[in-house]
Parts: structure tokens; C-alpha cells; sequence
């Protein structure tokens, strides 16, 4: 089952998130510290990590960028009421973020969003595993072409 990480300050929002998401087939956790979320980040392997974007200790994107340093495959989001945000924007086009969600959101499309995130992960994951095995076949196919070649 995939995990996905919640990171709000607001502990309402966490707990409206953990409710919407209560019978959904992935894991949800949340957190309402940065600090405390990156550790989880550290000890768990997450598909999908959402930050909120305005918080005191550090903004969302400080922290999704650590957050991407530990756990690079991890489909990055953040949702926010401040959707002029120039930061987001480029966030969005340096490659840290995937998807700007804005607050209030809407639990369906919320839903949405995150089961596309789920997909992309997964597909990233799948391709992985198809690249490893297209090197492993090569180095297979230059082994056996050097030993067909040996006078």
C-alpha cells in the first residue's frame, strides 16, 4: 500500500484531511511540524507529500525541498490560499513541485489529485525498474557478443 505524507500547521486541517481520507486505499500521515515531518520522511518511503505553504517554522517549499533531498521519488504537491505566489509558480516549472493545490479545496478533486499523484509515482517507479532491466539485458547481450567473439 502507498503512503502519503500531510504537513499542515493548522492540526483542524490535519484532522478534516485524516478524516476525508480515512477509508481511502493508501496510508495517510500527517504531521504538523516541518521537523517532525521530515523524520517521517526519513523513515518511510512516501509516494505523495503535500505541504501546506505559509507556515512559521519554515514555508512549504523549504521544506518539500529537503523533503525531495531525502526522498527523490516522492511526487511533491502543496496546497495554500496565496495562489499569486510567484515562488509556487517556479517551483512548479523548476520541477520541486507537481501540483499547486489551493485552499478551500474541494474533497473530490482533492481526491483527484492525489490518486494522479499516486499513478505518476508508480509509473516513475515502473519505469525505473524497466530502465534496470534494459541495462542488465545489455550488459547480458555485450557479454555474450565478447564470448561469441573470441577466436
Amino acid at each position: 500500500m502507498n503512503k502519503i505524507l500531510l504537513l499542515d500547521d493548522e492540526k483542524p486541517i490535519l484532522g478534516v484531511l485524516k478524516r476525508v481520507f480515512f477509508d481511502k486505499p493508501w496510508g495517510t500521515y500527517t504531521a504538523s511540524d516541518p521537523e517532525e515531518a521530515l523524520q517521517m520522511v526519513k523513515e518511510n518511503n512516501f509516494a505523495v507529500i503535500i505541504s501546506d505553504f505559509k507556515m512559521p517554522k519554515m514555508n512549504g517549499l523549504e521544506f518539500l525541498t529537503k523533503a525531495r533531498a531525502i526522498s527523490p521519488d516522492s511526487v511533491m504537491m502543496v496546497f495554500s490560499g496565496y495562489a499569486e505566489s510567484e515562488a509556487i509558480s517556479k517551483a512548479i516549472d523548476d520541477g520541486i513541485l507537481s501540483r499547486f493545490i489551493p485552499k478551500p479545496w474541494n474533497n473530490t478533486e482533492l481526491y483527484g489529485i492525489i490518486k494522479q499523484g499516486l499513478e505518476r509515482y508508480e509509473l516513475a517507479k515502473k519505469n525505473k525498474e524497466l530502465f534496470k532491466t534494459v541495462q542488465r539485458q545489455t550488459r547480458e547481450i555485450v557479454r555474450l557478443k565478447l564470448k561469441i567473439d573470441k577466436p
